[in-house]
């Protein structure tokens, strides 16, 4: 039975051995091209004026200018010329008629102020809606810009993190064959050095997903992505 034993120790040493000796190391496939940001933080804002929404927001603010000057066209007076003419029948001699007719909209004055009030209603709504839509898309390009750039310097301390650990497991598996450590510490070293390699693969992710969503807040993207391979 001890002998059993300690073949079994020596069997589970051999695995481990084997295992440790042949972890491959798997790499992110990344064959998409993410241009670099050729702007800074103030020139992003500058760029607000070609997303959709602000422009979306700017054309229904035009549109409501538009109906509010037309709502007051009814209190304007109306004035026309009215003509008309008869062609000489029989004993009747032809004649021209014309007359110059000034309207003022006495009667429909409420209506129209009403129409007014209405339309005065929408646009500054619309005047609302822009000014959020803005302070908005304002937040969010500096919330969004900050996060890109953060994530830059999270990507390169991982990396120092991963390249480390690698280091580090490299030596101990080293030493495992020497007989200098035990399998234990073996483990423990390739359980960090995976932690190390996930963590800095969330992290080169996530910034690569910052790098686009920085590019559609600041209407970069989808028209500015045809540089991008």
């Amino acid at each position: 039975e001890i002998f059993s034993v300690k073949e079994q120790i020596k069997a589970g040493k051999e695995k481990i051995s084997f295992l440790c000796s042949s972890v491959s190391e798997p790499k992110l496939k990344d064959d998409i091209h993410v241009k670099d940001p050729d702007f800074s933080l103030y020139e992003a804002i500058e760029k607000l004026e070609e997303r959709v929404d602000i422009r979306t927001a700017k054309a229904s603010l035009g549109l409501a200018n538009e109906k509010v000057m037309a709502a007051k066209g009814g209190l304007l007076p109306n004035v026309f010329i009215d003509a008309q003419y008869n062609i000489a029948q029989g004993n009747t001699k032809s004649s021209v008629f014309a007359q110059f007719v000034f309207e003022i909209p006495l009667f429909s004055g409420g209506k129209t102020i009403f129409a007014i009030s209405e339309a005065s209603s929408i646009k500054k709504e619309a005047e609302l809606f822009l000014k959020n839509t803005i302070r908005s898309g304002v937040e969010e390009i500096r919330r969004t810009y900050s996060a890109y750039r953060t994530g830059i310097s999270e990507v390169d301390a991982y990396k120092t993190a991963l390249d480390l650990a690698e280091k580090s497991h490299r030596l101990l598996r080293r030493d495992f064959q020497n007989k200098i450590v035990n399998s234990l510490e073996l483990l423990n070293s390739l359980n960090s050095l995976a932690q190390a390699r996930e963590s800095y693969d969330r992290a080169y992710l996530q910034n690569k997903l910052n790098r686009v969503l920085l590019g559609i807040v600041t209407g970069e993207l989808p028209s500015g992505a045809k540089h991008w391979k």
